[in-house]
């Protein structure tokens, strides 16, 4: 079960038989929508459910199955949707480990977790297009995704953070792109004012499955987004991690994943008068790490 905006990244799955699509934003909106969702999963007669996503909503749908055996993490209000179901463990883990530990309660114990993706010949010729009807040839690129989660980055002082970035790199013939969804683009469109040397950008409408081919193309990844991060992972690309928390388990298994914290960086303070910019040398720690992992690829 998976919504239309993630379809392409399993269609191609030799794991799995079938997909059963859960559109909430237009066919399955709404109470009517989400009792059409449970009526197809009755028709389906399943013995067991697994809740991977372990929220309110998902735990309804696998009540509503009627499937025998229902597995997840419990609940605080709602445990009882769940006839299986295990505690979160004390510690913080990662999105990954907290997967492989629900499975642990099936008697799946997982020894290789490493991620992958399966792209169609189709899709890794939009990101060979995307880079011809840019000029790039055989230059180092580094992706950078603009979709940051909210609280990294505050204000002005962030955008001329990641210009002064941008700026620099280009200085040593490193091409930009900028990668993010149609939410992200006043965030690119202020980000293009400031820099010198105009990156190339696709924000906007790009699949999961298209945005991963275009990752693949990249030397570096640059995100603070998990979701697209994981992306870069399963398409063994190098990437720099820019994290607000300690929770970073998922990417230390990595050798090419370079974990950052947003402390090191004092993103907020103050900004003295007469200087655009004042944290040039946090900066540069994010440039020497990408000239570290570069040579990786």
């Amino acid at each position: 079960l998976v919504t239309s905006f993630s379809r392409s990244l399993l269609q191609r799955c030799p794991y799995v038989d079938e997909l059963i699509i859960y559109d909430f934003i237009s066919k399955h909106r709404g109470l009517f929508g989400f009792m059409g969702i449970s009526k197809l999963l009755r028709k389906e007669k399943f013995d067991i459910v697994i809740d991977l996503n372990n929220g309110l909503k998902t735990h309804l749908l696998s009540y509503l199955s009627l499937a025998n055996n229902r597995y997840g993490y419990s609940n605080r209000f709602f445990k009882f949707l769940i006839n299986h179901r295990i505690k979160r463990p004390s510690k913080s883990l990662g999105l990954v480990e907290e997967k492989l530990a629900l499975l642990n309660l099936l008697g799946i114990d997982i020894k290789d977790n490493r991620l992958e993706l399966w792209p169609s010949q189709e899709e890794m010729e939009f990101a060979d297009s995307f880079l011809k009807d840019s000029w790039i040839g055989k230059e180092k690129i580094v992706g950078m995704d603009t979709s940051f989660k909210k609280g990294f980055f505050k204000g002005i002082r962030a955008l001329d953070y990641l210009a002064y970035f941008c700026n620099s790199l280009t200085n040593q013939n490193i091409r930009i792109i900028l990668i993010g969804l149609k939410d992200n683009l006043n965030i690119r469109n202020e980000l293009l004012k400031r820099t010198n040397f105009k990156p190339n950008s696709i924000v906007g409408d790009i699949s999961p499955m298209q945005l991963a081919c275009l990752i693949k193309k990249c030397n570096i990844y640059i995100s603070s987004n998990p979701e697209s991060l994981y992306i870069a992972m399963a398409m063994k690309t190098p990437s720099i991690v820019l994290s607000m928390t300690k929770n970073v388990s998922d990417f230390n298994a990595y050798k090419d994943v370079e974990v950052l914290m947003a402390q090191d960086f004092n993103l907020n303070a103050r900004r003295s008068k007469g200087r655009r910019f004042t944290e040039a040398q946090s900066s540069d720690r994010v440039i020497e790490t990408v000239n570290r992992l570069m040579h990786i690829r």
